[in-house]
């Protein structure tokens, strides 16, 4: 007899989904984006703060996943869609996208972010909406402080780097 997901498994497995991104999102950035940086935005940029920052990252992200996959709690969801997956995921499209048009030139992993992070963000806002395991309310004010978050974090460590 076949076994389809039930609701309550589909979070569970969707949330897996971010650090594979994250990964793929990586992988494509990593041999271009510093030598970007420092010709449009800050010449101090280095490959070894880039590689630590986006190593840490796939393992935060893998670790997180993976406690919210086994332990899919509310409190918990919002600080890692506040903190860290919205941040990422989702905020980081629009990095990737202003800054191609604000320089004219490629940012490095822009197609990752335009064509793997919106699919995955989608389900894994709406696995955990279905589920109950956020709120409306409590998801736009996750949006509202990963967009600050992810202000900050571009700020300090990409424009302000090594100042």
């Amino acid at each position: 007899m076949e076994r389809s997901i039930s609701r309550s498994e589909a979070f569970r497995y969707s949330v897996l989904l971010s650090p594979l991104a994250f990964t793929f999102h990586v992988m494509e950035e990593a041999p271009y984006f510093t030598n970007w940086v420092k010709r449009f935005i800050n010449p101090r940029f280095t490959q070894s703060h880039y590689l630590s920052v986006h190593i840490a990252g796939i393992v935060i992200g893998l670790v997180l996943a993976g406690l919210l996959s086994r332990w899919p709690k509310r409190w918990f969801l919002f600080l890692y869609l506040s903190f860290f997956f919205l941040p990422a995921q989702f905020f980081n499209i629009f990095f990737h996208l202003g800054a191609t048009i604000v320089y004219k030139a490629y940012s490095p992993g822009l197609f990752t972010a335009l064509f793997l992070y919106p699919p995955v963000v989608l389900i894994v806002l709406k696995d955990a909406l279905k589920e109950r395991l956020i709120g409306r309310t409590e998801l736009i004010c996750s949006f509202f402080i990963a967009g600050c978050f992810h202000s900050v974090e571009v700020a300090h460590n990409v424009f302000y780097f090594g100042r």
